[in-house]
C-alpha cells in the first residue's frame, strides 16, 4: 500500500481530514513528528523569546518564504502529539462551536398558510402553534424552547422578546399591548431551526421583500417564512 503523508498540522482540528480520508480508505494512521536538534530544543520547552528566537532561525533555513511571525504563530498553536481520539474529539468541538457561532442559510423559502375554508383555517392555527410556542410546541420538527421568540414591528423596526425569561406564556399583546398587536406585522422564532413565523395585519397573504430583508437583518439565521 503506498504512504502518504501532510505536512504543517499543528493542531488536532487540522488533521481530522486527513485522518478521517485515510481510515475510510483502509491506511494505517502514524503520527509522527521532527526529530531534528531544531526541533527537540523546541520540545524541551523554551519561553516567549526562546519561541521567536527560534521562529526567525527556522525562517532562515525554510524555502517557501514563510516568514519568523507566521512560524511564532504555528509554534504558538503546537499541540503535542495527538492520539486519533483527540484528533476526533477536537474537530467536534470545532464543529459545535462552527454551529453555535457561524451560522448560514440560503435565502429563507416562504410558505403560505391560506385560511379561506375552516380545513385550512383548522390546518394553519396547528401549524401556527406548532412553531416557536415554547414547551406548548407539538411541531414536525423539533426545537428548543430556549431558543424561541417573540417579534413585533415597532415604528419600522423589529423587537423581539425571549419567550423563557418569563414564568408564564406571553402573547404579543402583553408584551407589547393588544391594540399594537392587533395592527402591525408580529410573529414567533425559533433560534436553533431559523424557522420563523409571520402574522401580517389584514391577513396579507404575502411577505414584501423589505420586510424580510429586515427580519433576516435582526435574526441573522432565517430558513423558513412561515405566512398566516
Amino acid at each position: 500500500m503506498p504512504r502518504k503523508q501532510t505536512n504543517t498540522n499543528m493542531m488536532a482540528a487540522e488533521m481530522r481530514p486527513y485522518v478521517q480520508a485515510a481510515v475510510a480508505r483502509g491506511y494505517a494512521v502514524r503520527m509522527a513528528e521532527p526529530t531534528t536538534p531544531l526541533w527537540r530544543k523546541f520540545k524541551e520547552g523554551l519561553d516567549e523569546e526562546g519561541k521567536r528566537q527560534l521562529a526567525e532561525e527556522l525562517a532562515e533555513k525554510n524555502v517557501h518564504g514563510v516568514p519568523p511571525e507566521v512560524i511564532k504563530q504555528m509554534l504558538d498553536s503546537y499541540q503535542a502529539s495527538p492520539s486519533a481520539k483527540e484528533i476526533m474529539d477536537a474537530e467536534d468541538k470545532l464543529a459545535l462551536w462552527i454551529r453555535t457561532n457561524c451560522r448560514f442559510a440560503k435565502r429563507p423559502s416562504v410558505v403560505l398558510h391560506p385560511g379561506e375554508t375552516e380545513e385550512q383555517k383548522q390546518e394553519s392555527a396547528e401549524h401556527y402553534f406548532a412553531l416557536g410556542h415554547g414547551e406548548e410546541s407539538e411541531g414536525f420538527i423539533e426545537s428548543d424552547p430556549s431558543t424561541h421568540q417573540v417579534w413585533v414591528l415597532v415604528d419600522g423596526e423589529i423587537e423581539s422578546a425571549p419567550t423563557d425569561e418569563f414564568d408564564r406564556p406571553q402573547t404579543h399583546g402583553t408584551l407589547w399591548g393588544h391594540d399594537l398587536a392587533n395592527e402591525t406585522w408580529k410573529g414567533r422564532y425559533e433560534g436553533d431551526t431559523g424557522r420563523l413565523s409571520v402574522v401580517p395585519p389584514e391577513r396579507i397573504m404575502s411577505v414584501p421583500q423589505w420586510m424580510r430583508d429586515k427580519l433576516i437583518q435582526h435574526f441573522n439565521y432565517v430558513t423558513e417564512i412561515n405566512v398566516y
